[in-house]
């Protein structure tokens, strides 16, 4: 009996240690995160590097150490070591995918390139991996108005397409990164031979690209298609059509539409997602779709100009407060380098 007591002492003093140091972790995260957001970066660093260190970590703190560090050492432009602990967190958690809306372009592209992509084996072998490349305008009225959609809709299309879970999509800053690479513009000069080349540099089997137009003033036609990468072979293609006004309600219908050709199911809740967060301000969605150019461009200024302009335009819209905040926290909303 004295035995089980001491047991069990045993036990709970090794919980209650255990507890302490996670607790001690915990606090010291927090407090790095503070830090951080006050733009007190070599502090941080420094209370990261010993916890990292001298702690065990968890794998949910341990990406987010990472995480933070690699943030602290792009903010004080040692893009040396911020590569390096995005590596470390890369070849640590393969499967872990970060939110490109709400990180600076320059950040994601350390990102992209601090490891090889990985197909991560899903515990649903049912999930698919796909891309979007920019759609063609080829409007007939207000052409240089639309300009700016090329590069919108396949933001705003993957964005769409990421709340269902069955679908794995490649960012569009990966797509455009390897498109740089290899200096092939996304709208006008992908053909066949460049989706085959792109298609096994991002391991994904379909691309889903198109063009879109307004052929008259209030009547707007997009015209999303499905490509084999393997061949260049067209799968499926799809006319979705209504007024300008309705530009995001169409693209969410374009989101479904390909989902069926996929025979991915589209639960209640994902389609729920899909149609009840969309913007209804066309002039939100131009103004965002301009900000996605100027960041493609590299002119930071003019991007965030561009998005409080499409806040302005629909307080509510979540994608642009994202990339707001994504540029004021690297200080790039006032310099463009």
């Amino acid at each position: 009996m004295r035995k089980q007591v001491l047991t069990l002492v045993a036990i709970g003093l090794v919980v209650s240690m255990f507890s302490a140091a996670r607790a001690g972790i915990e606090e010291n995260l927090a407090q790095a995160q503070q830090l951080y957001s006050q733009a007190k970066f070599f502090e941080a660093i420094d209370l990261l590097i010993k916890t990292v260190e001298a702690e065990k970590l968890e794998p949910p703190q341990a990406q987010q150490a990472y995480l933070l560090l690699a943030k602290c050492f792009y903010a004080k432009e040692n893009e040396n070591e911020a590569k390096m602990w995005l590596g470390k967190l890369r070849s640590s958690y393969p499967c872990l995918q970060l939110d490109c809306k709400k990180n600076h372009r320059k950040f994601m592209d350390l990102w992209y390139s601090s490891g090889q992509d990985s197909l991560c084996e899903h515990a649903d072998p049912g999930i698919k991996n796909i891309a979007v490349v920019d759609f063609l305008n080829r409007s007939i009225i207000d052409h240089d108005k639309w300009n700016p959609m090329q590069y919108g809709i396949a933001d705003i299309l993957i964005t769409d397409l990421k709340k269902l879970s069955k679908l794995q999509v490649v960012d569009r800053e990966r797509v455009q990164m390897i498109l740089d690479e290899i200096q092939v513009q996304q709208t006008q000069y992908f053909d066949d031979k460049t989706a085959v080349r792109v298609g096994k540099m991002l391991g994904v089997h379909v691309f889903v690209m198109g063009s879109f137009m307004q052929v008259e003033k209030n009547k707007l036609v997009i015209m999303p298609k499905l490509v084999k990468t393997e061949t260049g072979e067209i799968l499926k293609s799809e006319t979705i059509q209504g007024k300008p006004a309705d530009l995001m309600k169409l693209l969410a219908q374009a989101a479904e539409k390909v989902a069926g050709w996929l025979d991915v199911a589209v639960s209640a809740n994902e389609k729920q997602a899909l149609h009840g967060s969309v913007s209804e301000s066309l002039q939100a969605a131009l103004a965002y779709a301009r900000g996605v150019n100027f960041e493609d461009e590299a002119k930071y200024a003019e991007a965030y100009g561009e998005y409080q302009k499409a806040l302005t335009a629909d307080p509510k819209y979540y994608m642009a407060q994202d990339r707001l905040e994504a540029l004021a926290m690297y200080g790039k909303k006032t310099s463009n380098q």
